[in-house]
């Protein structure tokens, strides 16, 4: 067991579960990262000594869900605002700040997962297949909004590779193996998800496989920083 590592993650992140080396998996369905970093402040406030904290969220932060029980509707999608799509992208990447800032003031070390994108028309179509919902308000704009999410994923998650990057942790890249790019075109492998939100049983595996090599990397540099800071300190 990597007893340094604590793992955070919205309903995408259950496929880990007995499959990663960690102290603790939380997983919050709907997680917002603002929810999670909660969970991990007051989880490892008391906690000496080395910890690394993995995120894996972020699509609650950037899509809506609508819900109204008594007419039995649910419904994704992405919300325009007053500055258009713009400001989703700015509110994680502020929260993503908040969360290293907040965890930083106990001593630990914050690493985030890229985000995976999801197929707005596969995943509320699975929803009223099943009966989770008895009709869609949004499927006309299905297109417009998944352009835009996918722009805004590739914004954040080169946000998040340089944010790691500049705190010297490894990042876990779980959007790549969906998210395409050739000669600068991308293209989104949206069969990678079974419902157009949750990996499929080939993209679990990778996710698994990726994030294993990220805490086993994270953990041997600060495990090695920290016994060479702990033995500099006791010769003095």
């Amino acid at each position: 067991m990597n007893q340094h590592t604590y793992i955070y993650t919205s309903s995408r992140g259950k496929v880990l579960g007995g499959k990663v080396s960690s102290k603790t998996l939380r997983v919050v369905p709907g997680g917002k990262l603002v929810t999670l970093c909660k969970y991990a402040y007051d989880e490892l406030k008391d906690i000496g000594g080395l910890k690394i904290a993995y995120f894996i969220t972020g699509i609650p932060d950037i899509c809506s869900l609508e819900r109204n029980r008594r007419s039995n509707y649910e419904e994704s999608f992405l919300q325009r605002t007053d500055n258009g799509w713009l400001d989703h992208e700015l509110r994680l990447k502020n929260t993503i700040v908040d969360t290293e800032t907040k965890l930083k003031s106990i001593n630990c070390k914050v690493v985030f997962a890229t985000i995976t994108t999801i197929s707005f028309c596969l995943w509320n179509l699975h929803r009223l297949s099943i009966g989770k919902t008895s009709h869609l308000k949004y499927e006309n704009a299905y297109d417009e909004m998944q352009l835009e999410l996918n722009s805004i994923l590739h914004d954040v998650n080169n946000f998040i590779t340089e944010f790691n990057h500049t705190n010297s942790v490894i990042t876990p890249f779980f959007h790549s193996p969906v998210h395409k790019c050739k000669s600068g075109e991308f293209r989104y492998l949206y069969n990678r998800l079974v419902d157009g939100v949750h990996p499929t049983f080939n993209l679990a595996r990778i996710w698994i496989d990726r994030l294993s090599t990220a805490i086993q990397s994270n953990e041997g540099k600060f495990c090695k920083f920290y016994l060479t800071f702990f033995f500099v300190c006791k010769s003095y």
